[in-house]
């Protein structure tokens, strides 16, 4: 990936609007697949397929919800996007 795509990204991470029912709230602590499809302009099969791919964080259910902390996807963002286990890796710190 070239940097100006990895500045996109970054910058659709960061941008991603919250709903219009809480605009002044505090941001989300969960982001569902959708949120993410949007912050990086792909389709929500996309993300799905990532998360199949450990392409992304490893998610959280709620009941039956796949959702993800939104901070670990800013984070996972800024680390340069690394696959799952290289993501596990440098939170618990230790090399991949």
């Amino acid at each position: 990936m070239n940097l100006e795509t990895y500045a996109h990204l970054v910058a659709g991470c960061y941008a991603k609007s919250e709903p219009a029912s809480n605009p002044t709230g505090p941001p989300p602590l969960v982001v569902d697949a959708s949120w993410i499809a949007t912050a990086f302009a792909v389709s929500l099969r996309t993300v799905r397929r990532w998360d199949v791919e450990a392409k992304l964080p490893r998610p959280i259910a709620i009941d039956r919800c796949i959702r993800w902390r939104r901070q670990e996807i800013l984070d996972w963002c800024e680390a340069g996007m690394p696959r799952r286990h290289e993501w596990e890796a440098m939170r618990e710190g230790c090399s991949p």
